[in-house]
């Protein structure tokens, strides 16, 4: 039977094929289209896994209706396939080699989201994500979106908490007290520093750290958020003829200043004396140009030592992975473990590197 009459048999079939490889096919050109110029391509990039999986649905559609448009959705599929691994790793990488330097990164949610699951207050969610970072035996721990409500100096609140540890940190102020990244670590840092992000409550810092003689500078970062109350935006959905609107032009004012974000980031690691770590929540996906940008030059620590999934973003598991670990690729990674503690709606990842 001729292809031109398979398709006549299955019209439907083939045009959801093509629908659903449309999207697949934007979600690997959201690598390289900047945001700032195709904001709505990010979309594409975050719905990655979900064109992937309903792309392997139409694959396996067409097989069952003998139907030509199983090679199609193949064909579209087989570049995912190599992009997989960015999202699930199935073995994790089995050395005898422990690694001298450990990182931890966790978006703490300002120690609120918690709350509201579990039944605590914030002091004693603060208390239970200190006592998690203080057992992983971290070298270096970078935080995102801490929260102090002040009363003491936070330098000595933090070193008074975390003995043995330096504490760099830069912090906005609101009404409720203070907020942003924080970097700990057991090495000495000799100097520090931030990224001055326009129009944005997120923050991006780095610290020189002397990791036993070599000098690595280590940036934490928390790009620019969606601000989407997402349980906020599924209860009006119905009753507000505008929350569709005004979420789309959060999402593109969001994308648009995470790109430039971005822009200032690589200029600041290409002229850095030092190595540069990049660590923390970049709000964007694996299969997007944040990632690529960012991760040129430099390995991630989930892909060469991960197992499982490697989703971070708690409210949406599996889909979302947010959260990084970026080591110079001349380093080694001897074990990677992301942890499903519910003090956050981020999951904390930690990574064993060999420097």
């Amino acid at each position: 039977m001729s292809g031109r009459e398979n398709k006549k048999r299955h019209p439907l079939l083939w045009f959801l094929a093509i629908l659903m490889a449309g999207g697949l096919a934007a979600s690997y050109l959201a690598m390289y289209v900047n945001p700032a110029k195709a904001w709505y391509m990010t979309i594409f990039g975050l719905l990655f896994v979900v064109f992937a999986v309903l792309n392997a649905v139409m694959f396996l559609a067409g097989v069952l209706h003998w139907s030509r448009s199983a090679l199609f959705s193949l064909v579209i599929l087989v570049p995912a396939l190599f992009l997989s691994g960015r999202y699930v790793k199935f073995s994790g990488s089995e050395t005898e080699e422990r690694g001298n330097l450990k990182v931890v990164s966790y978006n703490v949610g300002r120690f609120a989201s918690a709350a509201k699951g579990l039944k605590l207050n914030e002091q004693e969610c603060v208390d239970s994500v200190f006592r998690y970072l203080l057992g992983t035996g971290a070298d270096i721990i970078c935080l995102q979106e801490f929260h102090f409500p002040g009363g003491l100096r936070t330098k000595d609140y933090l070193e008074e908490r975390f003995r043995n540890y330096q504490a760099e940190y830069y912090l906005n102020q609101n009404a409720h007290g203070f907020y942003g990244n924080v970097i700990l670590s057991r090495f000495p840092v000799r100097s520090k520093g931030k990224l001055d992000l326009p129009k944005s409550a997120n923050i991006a810092m780095y610290a020189d750290i002397d990791v036993r003689g070599n000098m690595l500078r280590v940036y934490n970062c928390h790009l620019e958020s969606y601000n989407i109350e997402t349980e906020k935006f599924t209860h009006d959905l119905g009753t507000d003829s505008t929350l569709v609107r005004r979420t789309e032009l959060k999402m593109k004012h969001s994308i648009e200043r995470r790109a430039g974000q971005v822009d200032m980031m690589v200029s600041s690691m290409e002229s850095s004396p030092y190595e540069s770590l990049v660590v923390g929540d970049f709000n964007d996906s694996p299969v997007s140009c944040t990632y690529r940008r960012l991760s040129r030059g430099r390995s991630d620590a989930f892909v060469k030592a991960g197992k499982g999934y490697g989703a971070t973003y708690r409210l949406f598991w599996p889909l979302l992975r947010i959260d990084y670990i970026l080591y110079p690729s001349h380093f080694d990674c001897a074990g990677y473990r992301m942890e499903k503690v519910k003090y956050s709606d981020h999951y904390p990842i930690q990574a064993d590197l060999m420097i």
